[in-house]
């Protein structure tokens, strides 16, 4: 491959990084509730997200810096709380795209037991949820 990727080859990467994703998520015994999500077409990405009985929803996003190539990991976790969003994010690494098969799996391993390990202390960023959120989450009043 050479400095930059077709759509075909980026298509084709992205969907062996969901298919790894897929196989992690079972490895770690996640909830069937927990997804691949891929969807942004237009940007080559893929993310596994869930939630466990903690409501902190996790992520684990990789996406291909087509320039490069590379394959960038992040994790995600985040938790509404009163009237609050709490969050943190980390980029874990990037790989080669053409080390993906060797490389990805021992990466996306540290990822999920870094992102596991946060907890609603362990979320740095806060910001307000807007009014339509907390309308949406809040119980219906009896007229």
């Amino acid at each position: 491959m050479g400095s930059t990727l077709s759509d075909k080859d980026l298509n084709a990467v992205v969907e062996n990084v969901a298919l790894k994703l897929r196989h992690l998520a079972d490895r770690y015994g996640l909830p069937v509730s927990a997804q691949i999500e891929r969807w942004r077409w237009d940007i080559p990405s893929v993310s596994l997200c869930w939630t466990l009985e903690d409501h902190v929803a996790r992520s684990i996003l990789a996406f291909v810096k087509s320039a490069e190539p590379l394959l960038e990991v992040e994790i995600n976790a985040c938790k509404d709380e009163g009237g609050f969003r709490l969050w943190r994010h980390q980029v874990v690494n990037a790989i080669a795209v053409k080390s993906v098969d060797k490389e990805f799996e021992p990466l996306a391993d540290r990822a999920f037991k870094t992102v596991s390990e946060w907890r609603s202390e362990s979320l740095e960023a806060k910001a307000p949820l807007p009014a339509s959120a907390l309308a949406l989450a809040s119980p219906l009043k009896p007229a």
